[in-house]
């Protein structure tokens, strides 16, 4: 299976978001006509129903930047009771919604799930699987560094990074990991130019990238943001260091 397919964006964010999220098993299970991707926590204290109701709308959301925003799920379900305002579950979903379910989980068919995307870049994924790995070959699941670059370069090109996102995706409070990292002498802003720095160095080496494109995945809102913060690092201009190397 080819890096262009929603089942491999599911079978990656499984692989990864069990990593950066130890308190929560996410799976992809096959079916007769259909690949649902499924969350499982461990513990009820860290699954309140409107997390779980957000993480659901994010993978929608990530999934339609990718299929297009007139895609819908084959059905969605949540483990918690039905709410007061399920309509706006319909609403957004526009699918089958199932409520005290077994599962918590967002389904699509199996054609959607192996169609080619067009507009999927095979090699930027390999260049960020790479590097996603070399983190997780050396994360210690104590390591909240480690663990917070990880959750970076996972919602880096979301273009909504901030602490408070990522402490969100750790399941933390953001005031536990500002004081987590200043017990490990870092702040959240420095791990996020030192990721930006690493990432931008191997994005410019791949010439089929623009430097538009490379801003925006590396979450900066304009190209002149990235250029000042090139140059910051590297006391050239991206144009300039692509040349140079």
């Amino acid at each position: 299976m080819t890096s262009s397919t929603l089942r491999s964006a599911f079978e990656r964010l499984a692989r990864y978001a069990r990593i950066v999220i130890g308190t929560a098993n996410v799976s992809v299970e096959e079916y007769s006509d259909g690949l649902s991707l499924n969350f499982d926590f461990a513990s009820d204290d860290f699954a309140p129903a409107f997390r779980i109701d957000a993480t659901l709308a994010v993978v929608l959301a990530m999934i339609q930047c990718n299929a297009g925003h007139g895609f819908h799920p084959q059905s969605v379900s949540f483990m918690h009771s039905t709410p007061e305002n399920s309509t706006d579950f319909d609403t957004l979903f526009q699918c089958p919604v199932t409520f005290n379910a077994d599962t918590n989980s967002l389904s699509i068919s199996l054609e959607d799930a192996d169609k080619p995307r067009a507009c999927s870049n095979t090699q930027l994924v390999q260049i960020h699987d790479q590097l996603l790995i070399e983190y997780v070959a050396k994360l210690d699941k104590d390591n909240i560094v480690e663990r917070v670059k990880l959750a970076i370069i996972n919602q880096l090109g979301s273009g909504y990074i901030s602490d408070s996102v990522v402490a969100e995706s750790l399941l933390m409070s953001e005031r536990t990991l500002q004081r987590r990292l200043q017990e490990n002498k870092t702040t959240f802003k420095l791990l996020v130019n030192e990721i930006r720095q690493g990432l931008a160095d191997k994005y410019l080496q791949d010439s089929s990238l623009s430097l538009t494109e490379i801003a925006f995945m590396l979450g900066f809102s304009e190209m002149s943001s990235f250029s000042r913060a090139f140059k910051r690092w590297s006391g050239q201009s991206p144009s300039g260091y692509r040349v140079a190397h």
